[in-house]
């Protein structure tokens, strides 16, 4: 392992078969899925962003860029016709270095991108909306058979964030493969 994670969660690669019935009564082979899990390192040590250092100084970027370069350099080893999901805490938003060097490094499409601005969050911290948790998958034409949702129980306040089980909004993203 890189280290990239060290002193962190290192990432899982999960890889499954699909068939569906009429392929299985065909006898056609298992469709090859992969599935990347992460837990990034966490921001501890940044400055916060409502306070008086502009742009606020993100030393944790470095290793989250770091270990953003490991998986996608694991990803571009994986065969190119199966689909890849790349999912987890990344803790850091859409928009942030790295998680685009990420989707870039990877070939991967951020599914946060498929839904407007407003609606891209799965965590608040401090009254802010932040994305730390994602979907990103690979062929880039697989982000249009799939849809991401996050129904925010836990940020959208009322009854699911006095149960919530998690400080994050569960996110889910239904693919047709």
């Amino acid at each position: 392992m890189t280290a990239a994670f060290r002193r962190s969660r290192k990432p899982l690669a999960v890889q499954f078969g699909l068939t569906g019935p009429l392929a299985a009564a065909a006898g056609a082979p298992p469709r090859r899925v992969l599935v990347v899990v992460n837990h990034w390192n966490s921001k501890g040590g940044d400055a916060p962003l409502a306070g008086a250092l502009r742009p606020p100084p993100q030393p944790s970027q470095v290793q989250r860029r770091a270990q953003a370069a490991a998986v996608a350099a694991f990803v571009r080893t994986l065969p190119p016709a199966d689909p890849v999901f790349v999912v987890g805490d990344l803790n850091d938003f859409w928009f942030s270095s790295p998680v685009a060097a990420l989707a870039a490094g990877g070939g991967l499409t951020n599914l946060w991108s498929t839904l407007p601005p407003t609606d891209r969050y799965s965590y608040a911290y401090q009254g802010r909306l932040q994305t730390l948790d994602h979907v990103l998958v690979r062929p880039a034409a697989l982000a249009d058979a799939c849809c991401l949702c996050s129904p925010h129980t836990t940020t959208g306040g009322g009854v699911g964030a006095r149960l919530a089980v998690s400080d994050h909004d569960p996110i889910v993203a239904s693919c047709t493969l």
